[in-house]
């Protein structure tokens, strides 16, 4: 499983490129699933799709003050997912295992990283919305993919944040993260939970 190092939202064109590989996937894997990573593209001197980084900041990035229907959109057309959309569903009967989408991140680009104004009066989760209404209401593609998910149970909470398990340093006992997330509306463990599923609140 590798997410990329360029920009994981980027699936422009994906339904033009033949399905041979997923034909040899198909004979060395039982399941396989595309990794949606929310992230921008590193420089365009490091790589081409650094020329959408802009766009991207302003419509779905980290303090984007864009609705969740505009989100939408630039996520659809400019990023691909309609593309993606068409593969995956256009493809499901031939490659049941093979057609799936996996929401993945880690400490820095989990759930509760999505947006920077959550902590203002009006708490702004757009992006999540955004995201969790492509991915899982309207696709249900409920898999997620959390990296790192262990961290010692006391450290500085906003690296604990994006941990959706435990463990205690000393006994090893592991448990669900409930320190509340920064818009103490729900711990960090649930802001993964909820993502598996069709729910209101996200």
């Amino acid at each position: 499983m590798v997410p990329g190092g360029g920009m994981g939202a980027y699936f422009k064109g994906i339904h033009n490129g033949g399905t041979t590989w997923l034909s040899q996937m198909k004979a060395q894997t039982g399941r396989f699933a595309f990794l949606y990573k929310h992230m921008p593209s590193h420089p365009e001197p490091i790589c081409k799709l650094g020329r959408h980084q802009r766009r991207w900041d302003y419509y779905v990035g980290y303090t984007s003050r864009t609705s969740v229907e505009r989100q939408i959109q630039y996520l659809r057309e400019d990023m691909g997912l309609a593309d993606l959309e068409r593969y995956m569903h256009g493809n499901r009967s031939r490659f049941p295992n093979h057609t799936h989408v996996v929401f993945w991140g880690d400490v820095n680009e989990g759930i509760y990283a999505l947006s920077a104004l959550d902590n203002e009066p009006k708490w702004n989760y757009n992006t999540a919305r955004a995201l969790h209404t492509l991915l899982v209401k309207r696709n249900h593609w409920h898999g997620y993919f959390l990296d790192l998910p262990f961290t010692y149970a006391g450290r500085a909470k906003p690296e604990v944040y994006g941990y959706m398990i435990t463990v205690d340093k000393q006994t090893g006992t592991r448990a669900k993260n409930h320190t509340m997330n920064r818009s103490k509306t729900h711990t960090a463990w649930w802001e993964w939970h909820n993502w598996a599923y069709e729910n209101a609140a996200f």
